[in-house]
């Protein structure tokens, strides 16, 4: 381990970002501005693609994509009753997420943690790579033994704890759904679960909560036009502050097109902007 002085405390700091919003809000916009260099590791492929619109990008980036085609035959088994041949499916995609997904990833994370050049690691979908670690122990998503969620837990929070030792910025993005809420049905006297109007929820990763120091939500509103094709109101680009746990004052507000520096001083303003 090594130990840091407290003015290189200062001049390296670290911050676990958890992003959310809907799809197409910004969240991969807000998320390229944190320090460089950047590690990106990404599910969906689209970051090879949004990369090279940015300055300077093959220079101040590095991106890895980790697809996984998920079979659910172990599931279908297992809902039919075939506990045998769903544990063999299972055991059998286990095995492959491992060797394919889960390996190369947990490996780059730690190349990544450990590369004095790197200041910042995203990880887009983090609920996601969530999912690959349940799958590479488990096989199947649903079902599975509640003993084993511990270790398969800890070794994600382990992953993301490897940013304070490092005095790293780890960026967690996650989409957000519908949320629900329980409600008493007045025909069958039971509770029953029904949208939340208006109401959104993150998806995933409820296990490292407590690890996570900020959570922000994007907005974004598409310009409006006339029947002449004119813009009669810009677009717009927000960003929410839910939760500030290095400084409650600034929960519930709304940051008009902040730029990364403007966060963080709402987000951790211990820390000199010269920092960031």
């Amino acid at each position: 381990m090594t130990l840091l002085r407290p003015s290189e405390l200062r001049t390296t700091p670290h911050h676990i970002l958890s992003i959310e919003g809907l799809n197409g809000t910004g969240k991969s916009h807000l998320a390229a501005m944190a320090p460089k260099q950047q590690a990106i590791f990404s599910t969906d492929g689209g970051w090879s693609r949004a990369v090279t619109k940015i300055p300077d990008f093959e220079q101040d980036f590095r991106v890895g994509e980790y697809h996984l085609n998920v079979d659910l035959s172990a599931d279908k088994l297992f809902a039919e009753g075939d506990r045998e041949g769903s544990q063999k499916a299972a055991d059998s995609q286990a095995a492959r997420v491992q060797r394919e997904t889960w390996e190369p990833f947990t490996k780059d994370v730690k190349a990544a943690m450990a590369d004095p050049e790197i200041r910042s690691l995203v990880w887009d979908q983090a609920d996601e790579f969530n999912d690959y670690a349940r799958l590479a122990n488990f096989g199947k998503l649903e079902k599975n033994p509640r003993l084993g969620y511990g270790a398969v837990n800890q070794e994600y929070k382990n992953l993301v704890k490897m940013a304070l030792k490092h005095h790293k910025v780890l960026i967690l993005i996650h989409q957000i759904g519908q949320a629900y809420k329980t409600v008493m049905d007045p025909q069958s006297g039971r509770e029953k679960s029904v949208e939340d109007p208006g109401k959104y929820k993150r998806r995933g990763n409820e296990g490292v909560g407590f690890l996570i120091d900020s959570y922000v939500r994007c907005h974004y509103t598409q310009p409006m036009r006339n029947a002449a094709g004119e813009v009669v109101k810009e677009q717009e680009w927000k960003v929410q502050i839910i939760n500030a746990k290095k400084n409650p004052e600034a929960n519930g507000l709304v940051l008009d097109a902040p730029g990364w520096v403007d966060l963080m001083m709402f987000l951790a303003p211990d820390v000199a902007a010269e920092a960031w």
